[in-house]
């Protein structure tokens, strides 16, 4: 079989699996799938704001466009050290190192702290960069029961049986397909019983949770308790790239070893001056996250379901139900689409419902009256 036939039949049968991709063009309508929780990205203000910070910036540093290369060469600048110190006030963590993507971060953080002889533990519906990370290293994975504290204590017990190296458990801040969030003060006094490592994603739950969007981590204190942490910029804070929180010596360990940090182009001054901007909004935007959270509430009542963070999941009898809902939400100028396999387990595809803090309540209505018609 040639390459031609072999990549044929794979398309063929996701066809046939009715979970074919193409990629959306993106529309003017009332967004419920985007992860603009606070409208950050469309926000004038801080678009004028880093507009003339770029433009200075820019000048100052000689470099218009791109930032000429990867952070160990030319494309390293007072303006990102400056983020990285922003971020570890912000988070409350001892060091932070910026990276490209979430997923350029995933990929190179467990493949880079843990190596053969140790053991990675996975929530199940952990992110697929988590997934990519753990198979690049050389560690032995395994997967725990979705949330599940007991699941996840008999796999501690047993592995410490057989196993001596470092053990790694991982899970997210606020699960994005789910919707929901782990226990993490349950979880890290179990990682302390087994003496196990706990590293968490925040990449949906920075921004939302804590006083100023510091997460959850750091909303419960446990900054100082968990081996690192995980953020996004592309989320809440409506900007784009990611950062590693943590001790100072898994900073300068990623610096010397990390693949995805070292060997890639760094992220370019409107980027990062955007993220910075954002930070410095996030402070004081209590309105937006005042009527996010009651946007939420009042989503969450109409649906009769419980009001965890932003993100509402819905299963449907069959996938026709499910395609038949999304296609009628186009129809009603509603921006929403079907979340299916392998994104989420096959037998388990959705629609994800995202709620922002500019949703008005007719907007809300419309979705809530579709959704309730096909449940």
């Amino acid at each position: 079989m040639d390459i031609e036939k072999r990549i044929r039949k794979r398309l063929e049968q996701r066809r046939q699996d009715g979970n074919y991709r193409i990629l959306p063009r993106t529309s003017y309508g009332n967004d419920f799938y985007s992860n603009d929780y606070l409208g950050f990205a469309k926000s004038q203000q801080i678009y004028e704001r880093v507009s003339d910070l770029t433009a200075v910036a820019s000048l100052a540093d000689g470099k218009l466009n791109g930032s000429t290369g990867s952070r160990l060469l030319s494309g390293n600048n007072v303006y990102v050290e400056e983020l990285e110190k922003e971020l570890t006030r912000f988070f409350k963590s001892d060091s932070a190192l910026v990276f490209n993507s979430g997923f350029n971060l995933n990929m190179g953080l467990l493949s880079n702290v843990a190596t053969d002889g140790d053991v990675i533990l996975l929530d199940q519906n952990i992110h697929a960069s988590l997934k990519v990370g753990a198979k690049l290293s050389q560690a032995e994975t395994y997967y725990f029961h979705h949330n599940n504290l007991e699941h996840l204590e008999k796999r501690l017990i047993s592995l410490r049986k057989k196993k001596d190296g470092l053990f790694f458990v991982i899970t997210e801040g606020l699960f994005s397909m789910d919707g929901d969030i782990p226990d993490l003060i349950s979880m890290l006094e179990l990682c302390e019983k087994y003496g196990a490592h706990l590293i968490v994603d925040e990449a949906h739950s920075a921004g939302i949770y804590g006083d100023y969007g510091e997460g959850l981590v750091a909303k419960y204190g446990l900054e100082k308790k968990v081996f690192c942490r995980v953020i996004t910029f592309g989320k809440a804070f409506g900007s784009f790239g990611a950062a590693l929180l943590g001790p100072n010596y898994l900073k300068e360990c990623f610096i010397n070893f990390c693949p995805s940090f070292i060997y890639t182009t760094s992220m370019p001054l409107n980027s990062v001056l955007t993220t910075t901007t954002a930070l410095q909004y996030r402070k004081n935007s209590d309105q937006e996250i005042k009527t996010l959270l009651n946007n939420c509430q009042y989503f969450a009542d109409q649906m009769d379901t419980n009001f965890i963070g932003p993100i509402f999941s819905f299963q449907f009898k069959s996938l026709e139900i499910l395609k038949k809902c999304t296609e009628e939400c186009k129809k009603e100028n509603i921006k929403l689409l079907p979340i299916m396999s392998p994104t989420v387990q096959k037998g388990k595809e959705r629609i994800r419902v995202c709620i922002h803090s500019f949703n008005t309540k007719e907007e809300m209505d419309k979705i809530i009256n579709i959704l309730r018609s096909y449940k």
